[in-house]
């Protein structure tokens, strides 16, 4: 496999998706909103995905707890008036 297929495949591209979002939700819980949950939320749901093509459980796990605690964050922040 040269570089350039390896570059472009899915899992790559995916894989490139889910960390300029993370990157960018990190930026934004500086200032919590709801879309910087959703960000969060999407980025999580390419790592499943992801994740579950690779056949990794215990990494599905990880992205199904954070997915949790970022809900219950969110609610938290709105019951505290934040955002």
């Amino acid at each position: 496999m040269d570089f350039l297929t390896m570059l472009f495949s899915d899992f790559t591209i995916f894989g490139l998706i889910v960390f300029i979002l993370t990157i960018y939700a990190m930026w934004l819980i500086g200032v919590p909103k709801r879309f910087a949950f959703i960000i969060f939320t999407v980025a999580q749901i390419i790592q499943i995905y992801i994740f579950y093509e690779k056949k990794q459980g215990f990494l599905i796990l990880t992205m199904i707890a954070l997915i949790v605690f970022n809900g219950v964050n969110y609610l938290r922040w709105k019951k505290e008036g934040v955002g």
